[in-house]
């Protein structure tokens, strides 16, 4: 989905974002959209993009949070009971 305002919805299809994928955070910075999130079928995803339409998909982990502070983004991730915090560079 994508809006000029907030107020009226464009539905986006881009092949880096299924349908199937349910996003658990989005953070903003440095002029990049991060977002984590996980596929219905228990897989992960996390995706990027510098204008929030067109997304590429990256490799990563499951993110619980994204934060964007600082110059750097923060992802924390509680992946099968190995806790991860990651900085970007």
């Amino acid at each position: 989905m994508h809006s000029s305002a907030g107020l009226i919805w464009d539905s986006r299809s881009n092949a880096a974002v299924p349908s199937n994928l349910n996003f658990l955070d989005v953070a903003y910075g440095n002029g990049i959209y991060l977002a984590g999130g996980m596929y219905n079928c228990g897989s992960i995803a996390t995706i990027s993009s510098s204008d929030a339409i067109n997304w590429t998909s990256r490799t990563g982990t499951y993110f619980d949070t994204l934060v964007f502070g600082n110059g750097k983004f923060v992802a924390v991730s509680v992946n099968g009971g190995a806790n991860q915090v990651m900085i970007s560079g």
